[in-house]
């Protein structure tokens, strides 16, 4: 086992009493979360219960009302976060938009681990074509592709199976096991019902962990 693997399966997530208050509304409160090394952790709820809200807490983009979380043992640069929204630039095509974000990782680009990256997300054949063109399908395969090019251990995704057929469905769940596979957390926010599994499952309606 590489020690990058061994780091990974030492993470964890411990949070307590997350509360969020938006203006005078109350989006959630008294919420608890644990999350260890190869968990997937479901988040359910009616759209403005407060799920993208959480996910970027979890990023640490905001800070919680109340409440305290705490990442152990989890590297540098060790979250994705990928919203419901592609933002992608028109004129980007999968491939640019792919080999921008390696780039603005630090890492080396790599042309044929670009070209391997798109044909296993499904783009291999539109991965020069720009953004303005794409389904809203193939915005978020592209999206998927950056999950791949960057390894990192923690993985917060906002509705990551919508604009999806079958097929882009079933990618998501198996990128979603081997992530956990290899050590990696997966905390995903869903309306969406799959043939996955989670480990936990957090209602935002009534916030409480309910093992699976």
């Amino acid at each position: 086992m590489s020690e990058a693997m061994t780091d990974w399966r030492k993470i964890s997530l411990r949070a307590e009493g997350l509360a969020s208050l938006r203006g005078f509304r109350l989006l959630f409160r008294d919420l608890d979360l644990d999350a260890a090394s190869g968990s997937f952790t479901a988040l359910r709820g009616p759209n403005g219960s407060g799920k993208t809200t959480l996910l970027r807490i979890l990023a640490g983009l905001m800070r919680p009302s109340m409440g305290e979380l705490r990442w152990d043992n989890t590297p540098d640069e060790a979250i994705h976060l990928i919203g419901h929204a592609s933002a992608l630039k028109p004129f980007e095509t999968p491939r640019s938009a792919t080999d921008a974000f390696i780039r603005l990782t630090g890492l080396k680009r790599k042309p044929a681990l670009t070209d391997a990256l798109l044909d296993r997300v499904g783009l291999g054949r539109p991965a020069d074509v720009p953004v303005r063109f794409l389904s809203a399908g193939q915005k978020k395969r592209t999206l998927l592709a950056r999950l791949l090019a960057v390894p990192r251990p923690v993985w917060l995704l906002d509705e990551p199976f919508a604009n999806l057929d079958a097929a882009g469905r079933e990618l998501v769940e198996r990128l979603i096991s081997e992530q956990c596979a290899k050590g990696g957390i997966v905390i995903a926010a869903s309306h969406d019902e799959t043939g996955l599994a989670p480990h936990t499952t957090i209602d935002l309606a009534e916030p409480r962990s309910v093992a699976a």
